[in-house]
Protein backbone atom coordinates (compact mmCIF):
# COMPACT_ATOMS: atom_id res chain seq x y z
CA UNK A 1 0.00 0.00 0.00
CA UNK A 2 1.37 3.48 -0.89
CA UNK A 3 2.39 5.73 1.94
CA UNK A 4 0.37 8.92 2.38
CA UNK A 5 2.20 11.87 3.87
CA UNK A 6 1.48 15.55 4.31
CA UNK A 7 3.45 18.09 2.28
CA UNK A 8 3.82 21.83 2.68
CA UNK A 9 1.78 24.29 0.68
CA UNK A 10 4.90 25.51 -1.14
CA UNK A 11 5.88 21.95 -2.09
CA UNK A 12 2.36 21.30 -3.37
CA UNK A 13 2.51 24.47 -5.48
CA UNK A 14 5.87 23.40 -6.89
CA UNK A 15 4.57 19.94 -7.79
CA UNK A 16 1.51 21.40 -9.51
CA UNK A 17 3.38 24.18 -11.33
CA UNK A 18 3.22 22.27 -14.62
CA UNK A 19 -0.52 23.00 -14.66
CA UNK A 20 0.01 26.75 -14.94
CA UNK A 21 0.91 27.86 -18.46
CA UNK A 22 3.77 30.12 -19.33
CA UNK A 23 2.66 33.09 -21.36
CA UNK A 24 4.89 33.99 -24.28
CA UNK A 25 4.16 37.60 -25.06
CA UNK A 26 5.57 39.06 -28.27
CA UNK A 27 4.61 42.69 -28.80
CA UNK A 28 1.27 41.81 -27.17
CA UNK A 29 -0.98 44.78 -26.33
CA UNK A 30 -1.37 45.12 -22.58
CA UNK A 31 -5.17 45.11 -23.01
CA UNK A 32 -4.84 41.52 -24.35
CA UNK A 33 -2.30 40.38 -21.74
CA UNK A 34 -4.22 41.59 -18.66
CA UNK A 35 -7.16 39.14 -19.07
CA UNK A 36 -4.70 36.24 -19.44
CA UNK A 37 -3.10 37.06 -16.09
CA UNK A 38 -6.45 37.77 -14.45
CA UNK A 39 -7.63 34.27 -15.37
CA UNK A 40 -4.92 32.68 -13.18
CA UNK A 41 -4.71 35.08 -10.24
CA UNK A 42 -7.01 36.11 -7.42
CA UNK A 43 -5.47 39.58 -7.73
CA UNK A 44 -7.08 41.28 -10.70
CA UNK A 45 -5.26 43.83 -12.84
CA UNK A 46 -7.15 46.88 -14.10
CA UNK A 47 -5.93 49.40 -16.68
CA UNK A 48 -6.20 53.04 -15.56
CA UNK A 49 -6.99 54.15 -19.11
CA UNK A 50 -7.55 52.69 -22.55
CA UNK A 51 -4.38 54.30 -23.97
CA UNK A 52 -2.29 52.16 -21.63
CA UNK A 53 -3.90 49.09 -23.17
CA UNK A 54 -2.07 49.83 -26.43
CA UNK A 55 1.33 49.37 -24.75
CA UNK A 56 3.04 46.36 -26.32
CA UNK A 57 4.92 43.98 -24.05
CA UNK A 58 7.19 41.01 -24.73
CA UNK A 59 8.56 38.26 -22.51
CA UNK A 60 7.90 34.82 -21.07
CA UNK A 61 6.12 34.79 -17.69
CA UNK A 62 4.15 32.22 -15.72
CA UNK A 63 0.47 33.08 -15.98
CA UNK A 64 0.12 33.12 -12.17
CA UNK A 65 3.20 35.27 -11.56
CA UNK A 66 1.68 38.74 -11.40
CA UNK A 67 4.72 40.06 -9.49
CA UNK A 68 7.03 39.26 -12.43
CA UNK A 69 4.67 41.02 -14.82
CA UNK A 70 4.47 44.09 -12.56
CA UNK A 71 8.28 44.25 -12.29
CA UNK A 72 8.61 44.03 -16.08
CA UNK A 73 5.99 46.73 -16.61
CA UNK A 74 7.67 49.07 -14.11
CA UNK A 75 11.28 48.52 -15.20
CA UNK A 76 10.77 48.40 -18.96
CA UNK A 77 7.71 50.58 -19.54
CA UNK A 78 7.35 52.98 -16.62
CA UNK A 79 4.02 51.53 -15.52
CA UNK A 80 3.11 51.92 -11.84
CA UNK A 81 1.08 49.33 -9.95
CA UNK A 82 -1.25 50.77 -7.33
CA UNK A 83 -3.15 48.40 -5.02
CA UNK A 84 -6.89 49.03 -4.73
CA UNK A 85 -8.30 46.95 -1.93
CA UNK A 86 -7.11 43.41 -1.31
CA UNK A 87 -7.72 41.90 -4.72
CA UNK A 88 -7.17 44.57 -7.35
CA UNK A 89 -4.18 46.43 -8.78
CA UNK A 90 -4.56 49.51 -10.94
CA UNK A 91 -1.95 49.88 -13.70
CA UNK A 92 -1.13 53.46 -14.69
CA UNK A 93 1.67 55.39 -16.37
CA UNK A 94 4.19 56.66 -13.85
CA UNK A 95 4.02 60.45 -13.66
Amino acid sequence: MPEVKAISESELAERLAWRVPRLELSATPLRDAVPLFNRYSRIQLVLADSALGALRISGVVRADNVIALLQMLEEEHGVAAMPRGESEILLARRR
